[in-house]
């Protein structure tokens, strides 16, 4: 998931550098703003996928942190309650 989140964070800087120098001087190519919008469509609908995967069932119980013989046990939700 973070690929996913570090392409969408670099897309308008990548865009940016290649509309630089693919025409310096005047507007971007029409084929490198199709492909980008593809690109950011693309890697957004890879993370909505993603973050739906990983969620939980409302109303599902969680387990906070918790300290055992000190030993931090990190918080966790029982999936199969």
């Amino acid at each position: 998931m973070r690929f996913v989140e570090i392409a969408l964070f670099a897309a308008p800087f990548l865009v940016f550098a290649v509309w630089r120098l693919l025409a310096p001087a005047g507007a971007p190519p029409k084929i490198l703003a199709i492909w980008m919008i593809a690109v950011v469509l693309t890697l957004g609908g890879l993370l909505l996928a993603l973050r739906a995967r990983d969620a939980v069932a409302p109303g599902t119980p969680m387990e906070p942190a918790r300290q055992e013989n000190g030993q931090i046990i990190p918080p966790h939700v029982d999936r199969l309650k």
